[in-house]
């Protein structure tokens, strides 16, 4: 490469306009094969780095790492890996699994791995599942076999069903579990009235609302606690879902809108944004005080959907994914009045973003906001912006997409971790860390050098 061409290069990494190679590593490989570990439920614990890993094709576990070496501290179940890890009185729980009990409830102080619970007697899986700590308890729902999926509680010494709601082995399948005033809420079915808004203290459970009397369901679903009210979205009646909020005594409908991803939501200046569909202009930006809700914008007007999501706030702003239409998914923001488009990452009408996605990652970090992108030539890989300039970090995988976004991007000991693939390896667990300035200049004070050597190298000859 001549020195302009490699000037130019290490400007374009200096200023991050091209693959920062220097600053992504993969940590490990845990499963060498086409496939990879796949990690998943990165959590920080201890000042360690915990996540779920495969080993093979039958074989799981929970794992650590300082960011230099890697640890395996317990087994999990291959094919139900653990959807969450739950910090818990100083220790950490999750679904854990031996073939001689099945999926029971385990916990680690990250030396040793304990089971706690043979709910589901023999091989059967109790499955604990969506871990909620909360006045000193930890909640979750679980099947011991008999009376299916119910809400059950571990308060340090104790594991026991709070209810069986739904009498028989088919359970309420009570889900989300949403923290508000003290009290968890959910959606479950009793058998009687359908799927209705429930709330339980951890002893007793009250039916908050029936929403769509008798036997029907108003489904209550994509939860968000606001303005101390729980709003969320279901349907009177058999009628079109809207939006609802409670204060755990009075419900309310607050929107004749159809709402989705409400725990995608985000608050600015005293306003909810979210994702709605009016009918009128499908799916839109909206904002709500709690009294008054009005859409932002119609980012794709007519029929067309722009289908806002991944909803994050940002220097004062809300960043999200939207469409135009003319432009695929890209990158948005508002302050909620003028709502633009950051930049084309893949321009025309393709898309930048994997939409719909399993989990859309935004992460602010040493305040850029980053995020995993496909500008139409890398593949997906690791991006960000200051919220004027739109940067790649990253190619990993010069041949395909690198970075995965489905389980997010974690800050960790200043570091951004995530899963990829370089095209050799499978998914593994990788990390990014900010170049060191100082290298940058040493780099382009070398290149210069070079550059004027090989100048008058050539007007001597």
């Amino acid at each position: 490469m001549r020195p302009r061409i490699l000037l130019a290069t290490v400007l374009g990494i200096a200023l991050g306009t091209t693959n920062a190679s220097a600053a992504v590593s993969q940590v490990t490989e845990l499963w060498p094969s086409e496939f990879g570990s796949r990690p998943s439920a990165l959590t920080i614990f201890n000042n360690e780095l915990y996540f779920v890993a495969g080993e093979s094709l039958s074989s799981a576990g929970l794992w650590k790492t300082d960011g230099t070496d890697v640890t395996r501290v317990g087994k999990v179940h291959r094919n139900m890996p653990p959807d969450k890890l739950e910090v818990f009185q100083d220790e950490l729980y999750y679904a854990g699994y031996e073939e001689a009990t099945g999926i029971e409830l385990w916990k680690t102080d990250g030396t040793q791995a304990v089971r706690l619970t043979d709910m589901n007697l023999g091989t059967g899986h109790f499955r604990p599942y969506s871990f909620v700590a909360q006045n000193d308890t930890l909640y979750f729902t679980a099947n011991d076999g008999t009376s299916g999926w119910e809400l059950w509680k571990y308060d340090g010494a104790d594991t026991v069903q709070v209810a069986d709601l739904y009498p028989g082995p088919d359970g309420s399948e009570l889900y989300p579990l949403i923290p508000f005033r003290g009290e968890l809420y959910f959606g479950a079915d009793d058998g009687v009235t359908g799927r209705e808004l429930w709330k339980t203290d951890g002893t007793n459970m009250v039916q908050v609302a029936d929403l769509n009397p008798g036997e029907g369901s108003s489904s209550p679903e994509f939860f968000r606690v606001f303005n101390e009210e729980l709003y969320f979205n279901a349907s009177e009646g058999g009628e079109n879902p809207r939006l609802w909020k409670t204060d755990g005594i009075s419900t309310v409908p607050v929107a004749d809108i159809l709402v989705t991803g409400l725990d995608d939501s985000v608050v600015l200046d005293g306003e909810l944004y979210f994702a709605a569909d009016d009918n009128e202009a499908n799916w839109e930006l909206w904002k709500t005080d709690g009294t008054e809700t009005v859409m932002v914008a119609d980012i794709n007007p007519g029929y067309g959907d722009s289908r806002p999501t991944g909803f994050t706030i940002f220097h004062d702003e809300v960043y999200f994914v939207a469409s135009d239409n003319d432009s695929g998914y890209e990158l948005w923001k508002t302050d909620g009045t003028e709502t633009v488009r950051v930049t084309d990452i893949y321009p025309g009408r393709r898309s930048a973003f994997d939409f719909p996605a399993e989990k859309l990652s935004f992460t602010i970090f040493h305040d850029e906001l980053y995020f995993v992108a496909d500008d139409g030539v890398t593949g997906f890989e690791l991006w960000k912006t200051d919220g004027t300039d739109v940067f790649r970090l990253s190619d990993i995988n010069p041949d395909g997409h690198g970075v995965y976004d489905g389980v997010g991007l974690t800050v960790f000991n200043d570091e951004i971790y995530f899963m990829a693939t370089d095209g050799t390896a499978g998914c593994e667990l990788w990390k990014y860390a900010v170049p060191e300035p100082g290298t940058i200049f040493l780099l382009l004070a070398a290149l210069a050098t070079s550059a004027v050597y090989g100048l008058v190298r050539r007007s001597r000859s």
